[in-house]
């Protein structure tokens, strides 16, 4: 689903909220870039490397096939 994904130029990206260094890391949003264009910012802040980071990833590449590859 991710490998369909990044062939066709899709990515969810995270960006951090702020710059700098911090110990643990910053929050992160995710945002949708399609064909190097950011297409929709994320709102909602997670932890940088928490788990819940990585099922938001996962439930968006999953939302993302199924609207726009399927």
């Amino acid at each position: 689903m991710r490998k369909k994904c990044w062939d066709n130029n899709i990515y969810i990206v995270e960006k951090p909220t702020q710059k700098g260094y911090v110990n643990g890391g910053h929050t992160v949003k995710l945002n949708l870039v399609m064909n190097k264009k950011i297409v929709k910012f994320g709102s909602k802040e997670y932890k940088q490397n928490s788990r819940l980071l990585e099922d938001a990833v996962d439930m968006f590449y999953r939302e993302v096939y199924r609207i726009y590859l399927n």
